[in-house]
């Protein structure tokens, strides 16, 4: 069984060297959630590429109407700081990456 990784600032330099990694290794990993702050254009290739079961857009107002694009991905969409929370501790997943930046990674 492949592990589920969901990895938080997914089109970062340290997002994009996971998700190819991801990539290399596809019979051992997938892609469960990724998450970015606000690069929706980033987050709709990795979707495409990658087929997560979740995506999430941190600034919601990045999103800007756009959720459908990420449905036609074949994943659902949060938006939010709540949702980041909400795929980091998913019970599906088994591996979180956290590769965002400094300290807004962190919850108060």
């Amino acid at each position: 069984m492949r592990k589920r990784i969901t990895l938080l600032g997914a089109t970062g330099s340290i997002g994009k060297a996971a998700l190819d990694v991801l990539e290399r290794h596809a019979e051992r990993y997938e892609l469960f959630a990724l998450a970015v702050h606000r690069n929706v254009d980033g987050a709709l290739e990795a979707a495409r590429r990658f087929r997560p079961r979740y995506a999430v857009v941190a600034d919601a107002a990045a999103l800007d109407g756009r959720a459908d694009e990420f449905r036609e991905a074949g994943c659902e969409v949060l938006a939010g700081p709540e949702a980041l929370e909400y795929v980091a501790a998913h019970d599906e997943t088994d591996t979180v990456v956290s590769a965002i930046v400094g300290a807004a990674a962190l919850k108060p």
